[in-house]
């Protein structure tokens, strides 16, 4: 998603659907470079732009489609059951594929155009104007240098939702433990040392959750916080702050 990010910064708009070109594209060059022989940054414009121009399917979605189930399902990430749990890039995955999502009331019978195919065409005009040595313009390298944080408690927080990170493990303590922040992962760690990872725990999302206790996001080193070190949930913006939840609003 990163690398996805860096080629549409150029041409972002606040005003139209961003985040499901943002993640058409993060999914295409995931499918390209899921095999581990290259990296996102080394897919040229050029071979993104023409597997976005490919001829479509038979129902009209993008052949793009086809090619990130296949890879999702040679990944093995396909749910052992269909109301099982779901890799987050299979989840994401199934949102921009949807072709039964809400329409107007006086606009077609689904199945319809999904999200995916909506903004395919877009996306291969927005590549073909921008040069290859233009992709990384405006977006930072990742900050070097590990970041661990000592709280109380560590919490997720959504809109409407509190969410402590804690331990699976029994006989661990339900409170303390620290995060630890290293390049784009995050992970947490409890008083007994075992270490959890959540999709929902971002590594962008805990260095901005810095700003709520004074401290610059590219801080490094270690950090003691008094009280609960509150982080906002990965798929929220990641500007949102961490107290704006319905429960810490209502104090």
């Amino acid at each position: 998603m990163r690398e996805a990010a860096r080629i549409l910064v150029p041409e972002w708009d606040n005003n139209r659907p961003e985040s499901n070109a943002l993640g058409t594209l993060s999914l295409l060059l995931w499918a390209r470079t899921c095999d581990g022989q290259r990296t996102p940054d080394k897919v040229p414009l050029q071979e993104l732009q023409g597997a976005l121009n490919a001829p479509p399917l038979a129902t009209g979605e993008p052949a793009i489609r086809e090619e990130i189930w296949e890879a999702l399902e040679t990944a093995g990430f396909r749910p052992p059951a269909p109301l099982g749990d779901r890799h987050p890039v299979w989840e994401i995955c199934s949102v921009l594929s949807d072709q039964y999502r809400v329409v107007a009331p006086d606009g077609p019978e689904p199945p319809g155009a999904s999200p995916m195919r909506d903004v395919t065409p877009g996306l291969a005009e927005r590549l073909a104007r921008l040069p290859e040595n233009g992709r990384r313009a405006g977006i930072p390298d990742i900050v070097p240098g590990t970041l661990h944080v000592d709280a109380d408690t560590i919490i997720l927080s959504s809109a409407h939702s509190l969410s402590p990170l804690r331990c699976n493990h029994e006989t661990c303590p339900t409170r303390g433990g620290h995060l630890v922040v290293d390049g784009p992962a995050a992970r947490f760690v409890c008083p007994d040392r075992h270490t959890s990872s959540y999709w929902r725990l971002s590594a962008a999302h805990a260095r901005r959750a810095l700003e709520q206790t004074g401290r610059a996001p590219w801080t490094q080193g270690r950090v003691q916080v008094k009280g609960p070190f509150y982080i906002t949930v990965a798929d929220r913006a990641e500007d949102a702050r961490p107290t704006d939840n319905v429960f810490l609003n209502a104090r």
